[in-house]
C-alpha cells in the first residue's frame, strides 16, 4: 500500500487527471464517461478481429481451391497472415500436395516467418536446410516444422522447389 501526502499526492492528481483527459480526447468521450469508451473500443476491436479472421479463412480457402492436387511444393508468401490460418492453410494443403507446403509470412526486407507441412518428407532435415541458407531458426516434428528465417521470396521458393 502507498499513500502519497501533500504536494506528492497533488503531482500524482494531476498526472493522473492529465491522463484521463488525453484517453477522454483521444476516445472522444466525457472524461467521467472513459471506462465505457474503453469497452466499446474492446468490442469493436474484438468483432474487427473476428471479422478479419473470417476473411483471412476465406481468402486461404480460394487460395486451396486453386490447387489442382498436382503440386509438387507449395509455397504461400504473405506478408501478413494470422499464424493459426497459415497452420490451417499448411494443414489443409498437405492433403493436396505431393511434397513440401509453406505458408511464409513477412517481407523479404524484414524476413519470414515460416510454417512447413509434409505427408512426405521429414521437414525436420529440410529445416536446417532452410536454416542454415538463410540465417534462421527453428524446427519441429518430422511431419511440420516452423522458424523464421532471412531471404528473398525468390530464393525460398528456388530452395523449396529444388528439395526432393
Amino acid at each position: 500500500m502507498t499513500i502519497l501526502c501533500g504536494s506528492r499526492a497533488l503531482e500524482d492528481y494531476r498526472k493522473k487527471q492529465q491522463s484521463v483527459t488525453e484517453i477522454s480526447v483521444a476516445l472522444s468521450a466525457k472524461p467521467e464517461k472513459v471506462g465505457e469508451a474503453v469497452l466499446r473500443l474492446k468490442e469493436q476491436q474484438s468483432h474487427l478481429r473476428e471479422q478479419l479472421n473470417r476473411m483471412q479463412e476465406r481468402y486461404l480457402q480460394q487460395k486451396l481451391a486453386e490447387l489442382t492436387g498436382n503440386e509438387r511444393n507449395v509455397c504461400l508468401f504473405e506478408e501478413e497472415l494470422d499464424s493459426i490460418a497459415a497452420r490451417n492453410f499448411v494443414n489443409a494443403a498437405v492433403e493436396q500436395c505431393q511434397g513440401i507446403c509453406g505458408a511464409f509470412i513477412g517481407t523479404d526486407e524484414n524476413g519470414y516467418h515460416y510454417i512447413l507441412g509434409s505427408r512426405t518428407t521429414d521437414l525436420r532435415a529440410f529445416s536446417r536446410v532452410l536454416n542454415e541458407k538463410f540465417q534462421g531458426k527453428g524446427g519441429g516434428k518430422p511431419e511440420m516444422v516452423q522458424g523464421s528465417l532471412t531471404g528473398t521470396e525468390e530464393e525460398i521458393r528456388s530452395v523449396v522447389d529444388s528439395f526432393r
